[in-house]
């Protein structure tokens, strides 16, 4: 009996993950597009401030719809492309010039 109510319950999850993973995908005539998922990143815009960090390195400020500023540097040591997030008083003030609500990101408590 014990063995029959773990395949059984084996089998429900089972589906469910199937359907979890399962591709979206719109149809143009003969061609099946798949579609993203999820949306990982906000949309961003680029603002017409600029960011300069110690060394003098001067960057493009990017909101996002929350208001939250960030600049894009790149690893040292992989040369990848990252986000780097500015300072809340920053982004208030360039969000409110860029007519754009700050909404502060809630941390949780531990």
């Amino acid at each position: 009996m014990k063995t029959l109510f773990c395949i059984v319950i084996a089998g429900i999850l089972s589906l469910i993950g199937i359907s979890l993973y399962a591709q979206s995908y719109k149809k143009e005539g003969n061609t099946f597009i798949q579609q993203p998922r999820n949306a990982s990143r906000q949309p961003v815009k680029e603002t017409p401030y600029k960011y300069s960090d110690t060394k003098g390195n001067v960057y493009t400020i990017y909101i996002t719809a929350s208001g939250t500023c960030f600049i894009n540097k790149i690893s040292k040591n992989s040369g990848k492309e990252y986000r780097y997030y500015l300072d809340a008083e920053i982004s208030k003030e360039v969000a409110k010039a860029m007519g754009i609500e700050y909404k502060p990101k809630v941390k949780a408590d531990k």
